[in-house]
């Protein structure tokens, strides 16, 4: 599950690192759990569609969102952080999969695996 305490590590070290003030979260429709860190950052209500936020942002950041398969299309930076929170590799390996027949080779979803590779991609 997401809100464990590993994941939750993960993902405060994320916004400590990207400064909480430049990181906006939107939840899916289908959930409203945040976690940790999550919390204090500014809102997009989760009504909102995140295909209408593609012109707001340069990198979007998720773990399974199809907003991800949108952004990269778009000729944004699109970050998955499935393989960092190392889920059964099945299931991420399946992500892919899904990610990459959904691109159909129009963009670019990026899989890090840890802080550094992430940073990478980011700066």
């Amino acid at each position: 599950p997401l809100g464990n305490k590993k994941n939750i590590k993960s993902f405060n070290q994320l916004i400590e690192e990207l400064g909480g003030d430049k990181v906006v979260s939107k939840c899916h429709p289908r959930y409203n759990n945040l976690y940790g860190k999550e919390k204090t950052l500014k809102q997009i209500p989760s009504f909102i569609p995140g295909n209408i936020l593609l012109d707001c942002f340069d990198v979007y950041i998720g773990i399974e969102s199809t907003l991800l398969v949108e952004a990269a299309v778009a000729g944004k930076k699109a970050i998955s952080i499935i393989d960092w929170l190392k889920s059964e590799e099945k299931r991420n390996l399946g992500q892919h999969d899904f990610f990459n027949n959904r691109l159909e080779g129009k963009g670019i979803i990026y899989y890090p695996k840890n802080m550094k590779e992430f940073l990478d991609i980011v700066k």
